[in-house]
């Protein structure tokens, strides 16, 4: 099998019984489980308990288990779930999958032929808008058949004098669940007058998909197709990689394969926020297979390195290397990874970094780490305080990117100044939903907004 890795190949593929066991300790845990610390794979309990909580009934209440589809043969299957249905009775048919094909085809013959949908979907949560009132407002109520009928929100309004933009952040459960931020730009210079009716259009779909549309002043903004009632609870964060992964899918459908440069760096982006710095690393190489210029071997290193997967960074810090011999961030990178496997190639290739980019630091702090360990603290004290000195710079010119304020932290713990590592920590930038939309250009209801007049 050719990729664009290398060729694949091999003899035999199997698993032993010990490495099965092992893998389907992963399903049938009590806790998700975090592979590296990125992708997580759900046990076979979320489905259930998720089921169990929108059903509003406890387990002990189920008599039957009834087990459909080909994965509820594996006796591990079985096993986990006669453990965690005590009081309920088992019940495996003979044929598990044909159940699957022929559920689906009467399904499929009263829906499409008849017009019957036996299967009445419900909204788990709500689905709510922030506006500038104190609680957020409900505009699709928890336990809402679906689909349903379109329904009409009349009731906001801008909430200041020439408004230019409205925002409409959308969530699922609450507010630290961001769907989409819906945004209606004013049609004059002037802006919105204040107390201009807003009208929101909510539609919800056989296939659990919802569009919303807002409205004012004949300026109109509509949401993309969201998904907002999977069984997993996804957070902000998780959203916003669905959605990048979702615009990379469709552009790759579209365009023979290929996504556009800006799509995968949002993509990246996406990852690198929500913590996936693997994939982050890997669509970076995409970048630079497709779009040379759009990702540097260095960078792809670094997600790696922030993923765990140092044999990975090291190549590709190589690489930059290779392709340029003045890269001082690669050639420390490079000396960073190598810290507990190569002492000497660390300290050679931290120096290197120094000597390219003599203000560099983080290399000249790392410098300072390894003087003070071979016993030369004088020297260690010199480049701890210059290292110190610039980074200080640095931050007061706000010059700094997410990786530096633990560095600099580190430094003024280093020098015995604790009260500056604390004021950098507390300036430290943290994710939050808020990022996602201004405040400033929120709505109101009307009602509200009247009484705040008056």
């Amino acid at each position: 099998m050719k990729t664009s890795k290398g060729t694949l190949s091999g003899r035999e593929f199997y698993l032993t019984n010990k490495e099965l066991t092992d893998t389907m300790k992963v399903f049938t845990s009590k806790w998700s489980t975090k592979i590296k610390g990125e992708d997580t794979y759900n046990t076979i309990y979320a489905p259930i308990e998720s089921a169990i909580k929108k059903a509003h009934i406890q387990k002990e209440e189920i008599d039957y288990v009834l087990f459909i589809g080909g994965s509820s043969k594996s006796p591990y299957i079985q096993e986990a779930l006669h453990n965690y249905f005590e009081d309920s009775e088992m019940m495996v048919p003979r044929d598990l999958q044909t159940h699957v094909s022929q559920g689906a085809a009467i399904h499929s013959l009263l829906y499409n032929g008849m017009a019957k949908n036996l299967i009445q979907p419900i909204t788990s949560e709500p689905v709510i808008v922030i506006t500038r009132d104190v609680l957020p407002k409900v505009i699709l109520p928890a336990g809402t058949q679906i689909p349903c009928n379109t329904i009409i929100i009349d009731d906001l309004a801008t909430s200041v004098e020439g408004q230019k933009v409205l925002e409409m952040p959308l969530c699922v459960g609450n507010t630290s669940k961001l769907l989409f931020n819906l945004k209606v730009e004013a049609p004059s210079p002037a802006g919105f007058p204040i107390n201009t009716p807003i009208e929101l259009i909510i539609k919800v779909d056989a296939n659990k998909t919802m569009m919303v549309q807002a409205s004012c002043m004949e300026k109109t903004c509509r949401t993309e197709a969201l998904s907002p009632f999977s069984n997993q609870e996804l957070s902000t964060k998780d959203r916003i990689v669905l959605k990048a992964e979702r615009q990379a899918n469709n552009e790759i459908c579209e365009n023979g394969g290929v996504a556009s440069v800006q799509t995968l760096r949002e993509l990246a982006n996406a990852y690198v926020k929500a913590g996936k710095e693997f994939k982050a690393a890997e669509t970076c190489e995409e970048m630079k297979e497709h779009y040379p210029q759009s990702a540097s071997y260095n960078e792809i290193g670094v997600h790696y390195s922030n993923s765990g997967n140092t044999q990975k960074a090291i190549e590709f810090y190589r690489k930059a290397i290779e392709e340029n011999p003045n890269n001082a961030y690669a050639y420390f990178n490079l000396g960073h990874s190598q810290k507990n496997l190569d002492k000497k190639a660390y300290k050679s290739n931290i120096e290197k970094a120094c000597q390219i980019k003599c203000n560099y630091s983080i290399a000249l702090y790392e410098l300072s780490r390894i003087e003070r360990s071979e016993g030369n603290e004088t020297k260690a004290d010199e480049l701890l305080q210059k290292a110190y000195d610039i980074k200080l710079q640095e931050w007061k010119r706000n010059e700094f990117q997410t990786s530096d304020y633990s560095w600099f932290i580190s430094m003024a713990r280093d020098l015995g100044k604790n009260d500056i590592a604390r004021e950098v920590e507390a300036s430290q930038p943290r994710f939050d939903t808020e990022d996602y939309y201004n405040k400033e250009n929120l709505t109101q209801t009307r009602n509200n907004l009247l009484t705040d007049n008056n």
